[in-house]
């Protein structure tokens, strides 16, 4: 199967304290693994990869008045697939 896809939030200003992160459910998948960043001084920084069995990522950004970015790859009969393409979100 391909990357995930249908990822949310993207190019949007989020400003509550929890950010739920999701994507389309990939067929036969078990596990998920969200990998997000976020920009700092124009790099982008590792931020945390969650893995869990959901398409849906719950987290808390710490890093106010920047840009996150997260992907998403499923795991389909004991192995990972490709990674999906970058979906980005201001935090305020």
């Amino acid at each position: 199967d391909g990357a995930p896809t249908g990822l949310s939030p993207d190019r949007t200003a989020v400003t509550t304290s929890a950010v739920t992160l999701s994507c389309d459910p990939t067929s036969g998948a078990d596990l998920y693994e969200h990998q997000i960043e976020y920009a700092s001084s124009g790099t982008w920084r590792a931020y945390y990869t969650y893995a869990g069995s959901s398409t849906d990522r719950t987290f808390y950004p710490s890093v106010a008045g920047t840009t996150y970015r997260f992907r998403v790859r499923a795991r389909v009969g004991g192995a990972f697939g490709p990674w999906s393409a970058w979906a980005s979100f201001d935090y305020r």
